[in-house]
């Protein structure tokens, strides 16, 4: 698209005066490919990677729903996106008690191309307005509203804050999801006040590690674990502790590979069960480490040592009162646990193998896990919208929950900076505050 530049010069000129650093970046952003002005309509958009940033018949509506959204009477507001420029000029106009709203731009190509077509002096030189660019550490700041076509098109600085904001605007589908799961977790935490009355404490686990130098290796069942038998292998037969998720553990048998721990938080008996049926006469010497959540027949067909823990949630302070058990960290995912285990249990050094919060190779898991799928690849009418970068700096595509799961790992390892992560494949999502090896896995 070429533009005539024709409406550049005042809006420019404002950024350059108010944000002279800001226009040096958006100056250096790579030029938008394949983008469509569309003109023929009564109000013009763009159309980019077949997302169009805002209605061509009625924008202000469009506008308008978005800022309904809006607390009354806000002072601060911020505003993620701008799309085609109307949601920050709505808001400047609609909202009197606005003080200070803070624009954050999250395509830097798309913004520079709406500078050249279509005037945006009016609210870029508005005196309540800053105007940002995210970093990965960008978090979203409440009170706040969305053009939500800029959340399928963000830089990929932007990606970490895109993530929190999908993640943010889905918490009351997961607060309900969580009360309709309530009366299925008490009842398996009821059904199994047995097996927390006689099985160990995770505590039991807790230092034996610290004063040495053994690494421990976190096993997820992700599609990347397939490449990475041999690695766990080597390492493991050098000293290195497995500890593995429920699901990974048929994969790792499958290969001879025996983990040390194996990790279960998941209520769900049909999606445990089969990862533990068959022959488990090899685990003899693998300790099972379980929320009281879990279903009572993962329980009873785990022949060998169990470890009970606790979520530090509201679940479990009535069964606290009565069985005192160690915690574990979880928001969400099995590998959560089983890194805060590794961490608690006084290691230095974590590497994960399998924790791709994605689906690289249009696979869900590894080969072997019971319930893996593969996945259809999108095509060029219907591109993945759910995607994170892997470590070639490269889409991958995931789901909105394993979104929440990594951006909530990465929270974690942030906390805990003595301790060296080392993420072993490139493949899979790209763990913030997790290195990557020489030799790390690269998709063929």
């Amino acid at each position: 698209m070429n533009s005539d530049k024709a409406f550049a010069a005042p809006a420019i000129n404002t950024i350059k005066q108010r944000w002279p650093e800001i226009w040096e970046q958006l100056e250096q952003s790579h030029p938008c490919q394949d983008i469509q002005f569309v003109q023929d309509k009564p109000n013009a958009t763009f159309i980019y990677d077949k997302i169009q940033l805002a209605s061509a018949y009625n924008p202000a509506s469009e506008a308008e729903l978005q800022i309904s959204l809006v607390p009354p009477n806000p002072e601060k507001l911020q505003l993620y996106g701008v799309g085609m420029g109307y949601l920050p000029r709505v808001l400047l106009q609609n909202f009197h008690s606005l003080r200070f709203l803070q624009v954050f731009i999250l395509n830097k190509s798309l913004f520079l191309e709406l500078l050249y077509w279509i005037d945006q002096t009016d609210w870029l030189a508005d005196e309540r307005l800053a105007l940002h660019l995210p970093s990965n550490n960008s978090r979203p700041i409440s009170p706040w509203v969305v053009t939500p076509p800029l959340l399928w098109l963000a830089d990929k600085e932007a990606a970490n804050l895109r993530d929190r904001l999908l993640t943010d605007m889905n918490s009351e589908n997961i607060t309900a999801d969580q009360q309709n799961r309530r009366q299925m977790l008490m009842k398996n935490i009821e059904d199994n006040t047995s097996f927390v009355e006689k099985d160990g404490n995770v505590t039991e686990l807790f230092d034996t590690l610290s004063g040495t130098e053994i690494e421990v290796i976190v096993v997820g069942a992700g599609p990347s674990l397939d490449k990475l038998i041999s690695v766990i292998s080597d390492r493991q037969k050098n000293g290195t502790l497995v500890i593995a998720v429920d699901a990974a553990t048929k994969p790792l048998l499958f290969s001879n590979i025996l983990p040390d721990i194996i990790v279960t938080i998941d209520p769900l008996r049909n999606g445990i069960l089969p990862n533990f049926d068959g022959d488990l006469s090899a685990l003899a010497n693998c300790k099972l480490i379980y929320y009281p959540v879990v279903h009572h027949d993962v329980l009873q067909i785990w022949p060998f040592t169990r470890l009970t823990a606790f979520a530090d949630h509201t679940l479990y302070k009535q069964l606290g009162r009565q069985h005192s058990k160690g915690v574990l960290y979880s928001s969400g995912s099995v590998i959560h646990p089983a890194i805060d285990l590794a961490v608690k249990m006084g290691t230095q050094k974590i590497a994960l193998a399998g924790a791709d919060f994605s689906f690289p190779y249009a696979k869900t898991h590894a080969d072997g896990v019971p319930h893996g799928q593969t996945i259809p690849s999108p095509n060029k009418q219907i591109p993945s919208r759910r995607w994170v970068f892997n470590g070639n700096e490269k889409r991958v595509a995931t789901q909105l929950n394993m979104i929440g799961y990594l951006r909530d790992l990465e929270d974690y390892i942030k906390l805990h900076d003595q301790i060296e992560f080392v993420n072993l494949s490139k493949d899979g999502a790209r763990i913030e505050g997790a290195v990557y090896p020489a030799e790390a896995q690269d998709e063929h």
